[in-house]
């Protein structure tokens, strides 16, 4: 026999379907027999939704005899009533069939208290027996008829259908009818902004903390920034400038003032004048930013490699024809620089016009603690020229080399004129080193 029931997601509607808020609902005719049209749509909805809005996303396929839709995605949750009809209630005679014709309820259960509600007009779709008393006793069971019953915070209770202040000291008295401010002590004065409810702290008072100290310590740094607090950086570390220290103190030399940890280097004569001159006695210094030196390099030159052999007769060869015709130049340096450029100045005889095949050229190398030749990591030669004759300065820039004194030593190795026109006489005058210490390394550790 031909039947208007339905179910939705595939369960019976004689007690209503819950279903999950923003998932999408199908509903289908549970019987297709006896039937030649069938028409869905919802009728009813809750306080805050409306069945014009169901309908415009209700799609409807009239060959299956299916509907689908989108339950409202609310957590105070949602009540849908639907009218299914089919055939349009006339049988084959056109006779008004009442029995063709019936509605159902699909809830989304309020995010809260799991409950449904109630929707216009709803009689018997959420519950066949009860009907909408189903859901209104479930209110008055489980609360005694007051929806949500619930503590508001701290000091405000529910109890005995009703809301109570507990105070929790003695500022505050509830009395029956009234509430009353108590007597506020030092416990409960509570934080004030700005205020001066203390004075500010000195050395034996506590209080407040004034602005201008407040504002020391914010500007605390480990820079050497004038008028401002020392702080520690993340290596434990902060920088100075212009170390010194002047005291006025009598005696004699040396003496030494372990407790400010600085080495008396200085004493005036007249203790009425005397000043001490001083160095802290940290292990060592991290430098803040890169510092570039420039150092002139010793006049006497000799040649490191490591063929040298000794003779009988008290004297030293060196085995290596190569670097024992060269002028070569230890470079001191220190441990993590970067070598930056290396600068000779030679004075060639006069030429009159005919220059050598072959300038002289400037080497810079690096020796490893077994290695006779070395490797090489710059190379200049002399810019020759018409000013060649005069005195004048080779230079090999931009190196760009980090030392490593553990594994390597440093030289400069130059090479004077030669070929055809090569002279006799080039005098080399002095060299220059210029490296720079780079930004976080430590002075006394390299």
């Amino acid at each position: 026999m031909a039947s208007p029931i339905c179910t939705v997601d595939g369960n019976s509607t004689v007690d209503g379907v819950d279903v999950v808020g923003g998932a999408t609902v199908t509903i289908q005719l549970a019987d297709l027999a006896g039937v030649t049209t069938w028409s869905i749509a919802a009728i009813n909805t809750d306080d805050l939704h409306d069945a014009a809005t169901i309908n415009a996303s209700l799609s409807i396929n009239h060959v299956t005899k299916t509907a689908t839709f989108t339950a409202p995605a609310d957590s105070d949750g949602a009540a849908l009533i639907f009218r299914s009809i089919i055939n349009n209630q006339r049988d084959v005679n056109g006779r008004y069939v009442e029995e063709w014709a019936t509605t159902f309820g699909v809830y989304v259960l309020t995010g809260a208290t799991g409950q449904r509600v109630l929707a216009f007009d709803e009689k018997t779709e959420g519950s066949a027996s009860f009907g909408w008393i189903t859901k209104i006793n479930e209110v008055i069971r489980t609360s005694g008829g007051v929806v949500d019953p619930a503590s508001a915070g701290a000091g405000l209770v529910f109890s005995g259908g009703g809301y109570n202040v507990v105070a929790a000291d003695g500022s505050i008295v509830v009395n029956p009818n009234s509430i009353q401010v108590g007597v506020i002590g030092d416990a409960n004065h509570g934080n004030l902004s700005g205020g001066s409810l203390h004075s500010a702290a000195t050395g034996a008072t506590a209080g407040f903390m004034a602005a201008a100290d407040k504002g020391k310590l914010d500007n605390a740094t480990s820079l050497p920034t004038p008028s401002t607090i020392v702080i520690r950086d993340v290596a434990g570390g902060a920088a100075f400038e212009n170390l010194s220290a002047n005291f006025i103190e009598s005696g004699t030399p040396p003496l030494i003032l372990s407790a400010l940890g600085v080495t008396v280097l200085e004493l005036y004569d007249d203790p009425a004048e005397a000043r001490f001159y001083g160095f802290t006695t940290a292990p060592s210094y991290r430098l803040s930013a890169d510092v570039t030196v420039t150092r002139y390099l010793a006049n006497t030159p000799h040649c490191p490699v490591t063929a040298w052999e000794g003779q009988i007769d008290s004297t030293w060869v060196n085995l290596s024809a190569t670097n024992s015709a060269k002028l070569v130049i230890p470079l001191n340096l220190p441990n993590g620089c970067r070598l930056d450029s290396v600068v000779v100045k030679i004075d060639p005889p006069a030429h009159g016009g005919s220059p050598p095949a072959n300038f002289p050229v400037l080497e810079v190398y690096r020796w490893g603690e077994f290695s006779s030749a070395g490797s090489l990591i710059a190379i200049a030669s002399d810019p020759g020229g018409g000013s060649y004759d005069t005195a004048h300065t080779i230079s090999a820039s931009s190196i760009n080399e980090v030392v490593d004194t553990t594994a390597y030593r440093y030289f400069v190795r130059l090479s004077p004129e030669y070929g055809a026109n090569a002279l006799a006489g080039t005098i080399y005058l002095w060299g220059r080193v210029t490296y720079t210490r780079l930004a976080g390394s430590q002075i006394g550790v390299d």
